[in-house]
């Protein structure tokens, strides 16, 4: 994933939410597919997942509060890491995040998260990898409580 800064006087692609174009999947299958677990997700304060899918990109993506928050986890594999692109729009900031994986980065305001699929609208998102498995967890939960959710997810 590369991480670029849009010139404000730019016009800036149109964009969907990131459920958008998800083939739904069953939450059970979902996560045994993400290799998440219930415990792990209740522990973040998160609970079951609500509905879940296989974005365009790969991995699967687990929904809760009608799409407010999602975690997409998507291994290597499951598509084009080079055509991952998050364009950062006005105040947005990109900020390295310590002790939450093996990496991770949090990016806080306005952005798109460009792939060769499509382009997706953006708040608030923590991006960590943890044994080369990607993980993108977005919420307009206080920035706080996702960086707690972050790390407990990323064990």
């Amino acid at each position: 994933m590369r991480v670029e800064r849009i010139d404000p006087g730019l016009e800036v692609p149109p964009e969907s939410g990131f459920v958008d174009g998800v083939a739904p999947l069953d939450v059970g299958d979902a996560l045994g597919a993400a290799g998440v677990q219930d415990g792990a997700l209740a522990a973040a304060g998160l609970g079951r997942p609500e509905a879940a899918g296989r974005p365009p990109e790969g991995g699967v993506v687990l929904t809760w509060d009608d799409g407010a928050t999602t975690l997409w986890v998507r291994r290597p594999d499951e598509g084009d890491e080079a055509g991952l692109v998050k364009k950062l729009i006005a105040d947005a900031v990109a900020e390295p995040i310590e002790g939450i994986g093996e990496a991770a980065i949090l990016i806080d305001g306005d952005h798109v998260l460009a792939t060769p699929a499509r382009t997706v609208a953006a708040d608030r998102v923590l991006w960590w990898v943890v044994d080369d498995v990607e993980h993108r967890l977005e919420t307009d939960r206080p920035r706080a409580e996702l960086l707690d959710m972050g790390r407990t997810l990323a064990g």
